[in-house]
Order: structure tokens, then sequence, then C-alpha cells
């Protein structure tokens, strides 16, 4: 992948593009997350553009960095006193790939991976855990659900001992608790029609 080394640039504001779907600031206990960020990360079909959509509880500074997959720093995007960001970052100058994009604010940040510029017509479901599993907790996000998502939780022994069903298809992003589970090793499972992602964590 060509590597673009530009930082603090202007990017293109796209008017009619509208997100659709993005996450609330709920947990799937209830809860009301922490951190106050929902976001929406998505590829643009047939083109070589991210989409990025941002809200946060409360107004407040809020930066944007995208990496290719060897770790360059390709944008770094700064807003002051907003609540919220919708725009569409044009990468067409580093080409289709693999793209890490991470948004800070509220003294946290979020991680999350895309792919641009491969023809997809089904949508292929994504997943990805974006943070630590730390206090017994960690964030999963996906879109492009074929089917409601599901979160299991397995023991040891391979028994789900948990599973929650999420109704929402895209652009989803939720806080999971392990807090009332006993001492030990877990797999953290989330998935869409047999399709999805592990992770092995400890709860203490």
């Amino acid at each position: 992948m060509k590597t673009l080394l530009k930082k603090t640039i202007s990017t293109t504001l796209v008017l009619a593009f509208v997100f659709t779907g993005l996450s609330s600031f709920a947990r799937t206990n209830g809860e009301k997350d922490p951190s106050g960020i929902a976001y929406s990360v998505n590829p643009v079909r047939n083109s070589n553009k991210i989409a990025i959509g941002v809200k946060k509880a409360e107004a407040g500074k809020l930066a944007i960095k995208i990496y290719d997959d060897e770790g360059n720093l390709l944008y770094t995007d700064q807003f002051s006193d907003i609540t919220g960001m919708r725009r569409v970052y044009d990468l067409s100058e580093s080409g289709p790939g693999n793209y890490m994009v991470k948004i800070l604010a509220n003294n946290v940040y979020e991680v999350t991976r895309v792919t641009i510029g491969e023809e997809d017509p089904e949508n292929r479901f994504q997943a990805y855990f974006t943070s630590k599993f730390k206090d017994n907790k960690i964030k999963v996000s996906y879109y492009h659900a074929a089917q409601p998502a599901q979160v299991i939780v397995f023991d040891t022994s391979g028994k789900a001992i948990f599973q929650n069903v999420i109704s929402e298809k895209q652009d989803f992003s939720s806080l999971i608790n392990l807090s009332n589970l006993q001492k030990g090793d877990y797999m953290v499972r989330v998935d869409s029609n047999g399709k999805g992602i592990e992770k092995s964590v400890t709860v203490k």
C-alpha cells in the first residue's frame, strides 16, 4: 500500500451523506456507557472512502486519527466543543486495503478497523472488540449483521453460560459487563449467522 504521510489536513464534508443506525449510549445490561461515546465507522461502497460519525454525551474536544495497515498515520482531524460530527474521508491516494480508525474523546479512545475498496454486494458481517478487557468489561462493535447478532459467553468446558440476542443489524456498539460471573477464564463470542469473532478473557 502506498504510504501517505499527511497530518491535520482538511477533509471533505459530504452533506448529502446520511448516517443511519448510529449506536446509542446503552450497554447490553441497560446501564449507561460511562464513556458517553457512540460512533459509526463504515466503508463507502464502490469507493476508497470511510464514513465516520460520532456522538458524545457532552460537548468537548474530539479527535479522529486514521492509520494504514502498517501503522502510518494518514489523517488527524481535531474538533473543539462539539457533541458530534459526520464526515467522509477520502483515502484514494492510499488505495484499497485495511485501515485503523482511532476516536479520542472524553479522555478515552476507541479503535476499530475497516476495509475499503472491496466490492461486497453481500455486506459481510464484521465485528471487533474495540477496547481492552478492563474491570470485567469489554466493548464490541459490529455492522452488516445478516441476522440478529448474538453475544455468547462460554466457560472452559465449552458450555454457553450467557447469551444475549441483539436485534440491531447495523453500526452497533455496546459494552459487555461480565462482573456477575464467577472468577475464571471465559470465551466471549459475537456472531451473526455463524460468522463472528472470539476473545479469551479472565474475570477477576
